[in-house]
């Protein structure tokens, strides 16, 4: 009995101990109805898993290419290589739209293709690309120089109507120049858009100004930084459309940053920051801060001074500004005496 006990724990039974003799045959029972069992199981598994050739209700097999249903059966699992059809027809049709110079590679590489030369028709079709890529960048240089070309005989032509006061046109000019820069030229965009915004700005298109010196703006920074000096006189431009328009909140911290930038730049008594501490002034004096004004326009009128001779075109503006708000500071015999030095 105990040697049945062990032969039941190797098949994973076991028995109280000890098991009555009259038991023996129902052990015996089970023991020939587990040989059986395990029969039958091994006897499943010997047979090959089925294949599932339907796919679920409403599912279709997505083409990775377009991303809709694909007819076309793939091979089932173990299917040689070799006997996998090559879409040739579908890849060969995507290349019938390319230059008629290269009808004669395609037909050969096609014909590649057909005759079971893969890999050939592979390297012939890599080397056709090359070529492609190479014509193709050739032929964006030449494009992108004529019309670099372009813009610059639309700037020419644009200043030259603005000097003969035909704002009008010379912003038509400058519009063409704009539409003509190629991708990548930015400083060419750049000087296009700071001379559309000008002559808008002439011809009072003021909304169109504002959004030319703001585009400028914006590509100055960029390829300049934060701090640049000419990022200063784009948002000058910028302050003063913003101004003219009546929008002195708008303007104001543009005109800060621009003083600023041309302080850390030029340092305090150059020329660039007189000019931004005029506008400043100016603006101070249109909101009504008269005190914060005079002190702006002090400043600016001494560095003109130390700067330019009498009767500089600077120095005369900056004279009259700084008499006309003394005057409304109620002190005209102060600006009595820088009305006759601009005069002078």
């Amino acid at each position: 009995m105990d040697a049945l006990s062990r032969a039941l724990e190797l098949i994973g039974i076991s028995l109280p101990n000890p098991v009555p003799v009259l038991g023996g045959v129902l052990i015996i029972a089970l023991i020939v109805a587990l040989v059986i069992r395990q029969k039958r199981a091994a006897r499943r598994l010997s047979k090959p898993a089925p294949v599932i050739d339907k796919l679920p209700p409403n599912m279709e097999m997505a083409n990775a290419e377009t991303g809709v249903s694909d007819e076309r059966q793939e091979p089932a699992l173990g299917t040689p290589v070799s006997d996998i059809p090559l879409p040739s027809d579908h890849a060969f049709s995507r290349l019938s739209g390319l230059d008629d110079s290269l009808s004669t590679e395609l037909t050969a590489a096609r014909q590649l293709l057909d005759d079971g030369n893969v890999s050939t028709a592979i390297e012939a079709l890599s080397r056709m690309g090359e070529m492609e890529q190479g014509a193709g960048r050739d032929l964006r240089r030449q494009a992108d120089a004529r019309l670099s070309g372009a813009a610059t005989i639309h700037l020419v032509s644009g200043d030259l109507k603005l000097a003969n006061d035909d704002v009008v046109g010379a912003m038509a000019e400058y519009g063409e120049a704009i539409e003509a820069v190629p991708r990548g030229r930015d400083t060419l965009m750049a000087e296009c858009l700071n001379k559309h915004g000008a002559a808008a700005y002439a011809a009072q298109d003021l909304d169109t100004a504002a959004a030319s010196f703001k585009r400028a703006a914006r590509i100055i920074e960029r390829i300049r930084g934060l701090n640049h000096p000419d990022v200063a006189t784009a948002i000058s431009n910028l302050a003063m459309l913003h101004y003219v328009r009546g929008d002195l909140a708008a303007a104001e911290p543009l005109y800060s940053r621009a003083l600023e930038i041309d302080e850390s730049s030029f340092g305090k008594n150059a020329t660039e920051v007189a000019t931004d501490l005029n506008n400043m002034a100016l603006l101070y004096q249109k909101q009504g801060r008269l005190d914060d004004a005079e002190v702006l326009f002090a400043r600016a009128l001494s560095i003109k001074e130390s700067q330019f001779d009498a009767g500089h075109p600077s120095l005369v503006t900056g004279l009259r500004n700084y008499a006309a708000l003394l005057r409304d500071m109620d002190r005209g015999v102060e600006a009595e005496a820088y009305e006759r030095r601009a005069e002078a």
